[in-house]
């Protein structure tokens, strides 16, 4: 009977430790596998930030491409004021110019006649005078010719120094 008993408490030990190991090993397994699980948590956790901070990261990107666009659209509408407010004011200048040139046109007209009706005043004068001229020079000469009569005639009938008249 004492060697039954002693079987049956080797048995019994036995089965303990190998209670105690398969109790064990769960353990270690559940510790491994809370590990594990653990570990794809982080990382989960880890990859969502790193996504989170790529989204950020984009829309601040994004953002700032859209103000960058906003910017360069300002600058364009400026620079296409500008030309717009050079090109209206090169058309007035054009313009005034233009204006400028059509009075200069018609002034000179102007002048250019009254100089043409001046020359043509200056012509008629001068056209009288030489008239005047000439018909003066005709009296003259005619005037000559009579007191050259008179004379000759004056000098037949009273000749120098004769005393007496002809028949």
């Amino acid at each position: 009977g004492e060697e039954a008993a002693a079987a049956a408490a080797q048995a019994e030990a036995e089965a303990q430790a190998a209670l105690a190991q398969v109790k064990s090993e769960a353990a270690q397994a559940e510790a491994g596998l809370a590990a594990e699980a653990e570990a794809e948590a982080a990382a989960s956790r880890g990859a969502a930030e790193k996504l989170s901070k790529a989204a950020a990261k984009g829309s601040d990107a994004k953002s700032k491409a859209l103000e960058s666009a906003r910017k360069e659209e300002k600058k364009a509408a400026d620079k296409a004021a500008k030309l717009r407010a050079e090109l209206l004011a090169g058309e007035e200048a054009l313009a005034a110019a233009t204006a400028d040139t059509a009075t200069a046109e018609v002034e000179a007209r102007v002048a250019g006649d009254e100089a043409t009706a001046q020359a043509a005043a200056l012509q008629a004068r001068d056209a009288k005078l030489q008239t005047a001229a000439a018909l003066a020079a005709d009296k003259a000469a005619a005037a000559a010719a009579a007191e050259a009569e008179a004379t000759e005639k004056r000098l037949f009938f009273f000749p120098p120094g004769g005393g007496e008249e002809k028949p």
